[in-house]
């Protein structure tokens, strides 16, 4: 997501008759809701590898409770950065007209693959997310 970007190049001609290129660029930068996405799924990254150099080093994690929590923010977060990032990317399939938005993956879709492809990833990370929230609860459950 990061790095999806598309420029598209059309070609009018103005008043006077003169041809002008006319160019235009999609970025993830450009919509606060897509770096959104991206900063929260950066972060899952690095707590998820903070959390497996953890037990990689310990035998025994003496803070499970509070892991779960912590596992659980991160589900809550990644499933707000995927509505957040669908909703935009909808937009940009569809447009709104109420808005008088265009729809702009017909000129960018590249750029749109990009993102659909990064959101459904993001998906899969989040339902291995709510897994093991969901086995780690279990396994509390079980410790009582």
């Amino acid at each position: 997501m990061g790095t999806a970007a598309q420029t598209k190049r059309i070609v009018v001609i103005d008043d006077s008759g003169s041809p002008v290129t006319l160019s235009g660029t999609a970025k993830s930068h450009y919509s606060s809701a897509l770096v959104y996405f991206i900063v929260i799924n950066v972060l899952s990254l690095a707590y998820s590898l903070a959390v497996l150099m953890l037990n990689a080093f310990k035998k025994e994690i003496m803070a499970d409770l509070p892991l779960a929590v912590a596992d659980l923010l991160t589900v809550i977060f990644l499933v707000s950065c995927n509505g957040a990032a669908s909703a935009i990317s909808v937009v940009a399939e569809n447009g709104n007209r109420h808005f008088g938005w265009d729809k702009i993956c017909e000129s960018v879709g590249g750029y749109c693959a990009q993102v659909a492809a990064a959101i459904v990833i993001s998906m899969f990370g989040m339902a291995a997310y709510v897994v093991l929230v969901l086995l780690t609860l279990i396994g509390l459950h079980k410790g009582l």
